[in-house]
């Protein structure tokens, strides 16, 4: 009797073993028929390669987890403990690499959405500089002097990200000073001359030029253009250049701060150079702080 049942329980034992091979088997080669499949899908083919093989590998690991957990099941182990298991393990590891994980994160999102792309100058907090590479958990910068910055992508999702490359224009904004008593009108049209002379401002829309403050010790005329993005540094330096050299030949007095100061005649000699010395440290100390 008893050998008939250890013959039973063996020949169970065999089946179970054979059904779990044949879903092991048979699962194997629906995962890769399904992995395939969505290879070959069109929304699959426009994403970045790095979120193709992202996706790729977290469907094929997702996929092979379930037929694990099945054959297991058939096998008759108990698959709770084996779940809750593979449960405290995760949590664990997600906390000992929650860092890791947000920039992993962050690397996908920015991979998946293109908020930017290499080749494109960007700025998010005291960070700026020319995107040179892009990766799943980092993004590496470029600085105008050519330091090499690496910038947690998990930073740069959680932060604002100023792309000045995303479009094919931008404005140059510029402020022009002269002194007081000029001939507004004739620097409004001297400015607009210079501007639209320059060979890479675009002539739509049309540059800008007015009286825009006055300010303490001068007026203010602000000067706006619109140039391709390539052109925008060449363009904004040689305006100043140009319209410099504008000033100095029409003799427009270009200004600077100062001050005027009225000392009666009957103060002593002495006491009037210890204000003037204050006035002096003063302003000192002012221009220190602005510059």
């Amino acid at each position: 009797m008893s050998g008939e049942v250890l013959l039973n329980s063996a020949i169970e034992i065999a089946k179970s073993i054979a059904f779990a091979l044949a879903v092991l088997i048979g699962g194997s080669i629906v995962i890769k028929l399904f992995l395939k499949l969505i290879a070959k899908g069109e929304a699959y083919s426009k994403l970045d390669p790095s979120v193709q093989g992202f996706i790729h590998s977290l469907i094929k690991v997702v996929l092979w987890s379930m037929l694990a957990i099945a054959v297991i099941a058939i096998l008759g182990i108990p698959v709770s403990s084996i779940v809750a298991l593979f449960a405290s393990a995760s949590v664990a590891i997600g906390l000992a690499l929650q860092g890791a994980l947000s920039n992993f994160a962050g690397g996908v999102m920015i991979l998946a959405f293109k908020p930017f792309k290499v080749g494109d100058y960007i700025k998010s907090g005291e960070c700026e500089g020319t995107v040179t590479q892009i990766t799943i958990i980092y993004t590496i910068l470029n600085t105008i002097d050519n330091k090499r910055v690496t910038v947690p992508n998990g930073t740069l999702t959680s932060a604002v990200v100023t792309n000045y490359s995303a479009e094919e224009t931008r404005r140059v904004d510029m402020v022009f000073t002269t002194a007081y008593g000029v001939d507004i009108d004739e620097i409004e049209r001297l400015l607009l001359d210079t501007v639209s002379a320059h060979a890479k401002i675009l002539e739509e829309p049309e540059p800008f030029a007015r009286l825009s403050a006055h300010s303490a010790s001068s007026l203010d005329f602000t000067v706006r253009a619109w140039v391709k993005t390539e052109d925008y540094w060449d363009v904004h330096f040689d305006l100043y250049n140009q319209v410099t050299k504008v000033f100095v030949e029409k003799d427009i007095e270009i200004p600077f701060p100062q001050m005027d100061v009225h000392l009666h005649r009957d103060t002593p000699a002495e006491q009037r150079m210890e204000a003037i010395d204050h006035l002096m440290k003063n302003s000192k100390e002012e221009n220190n702080r602005k510059y």
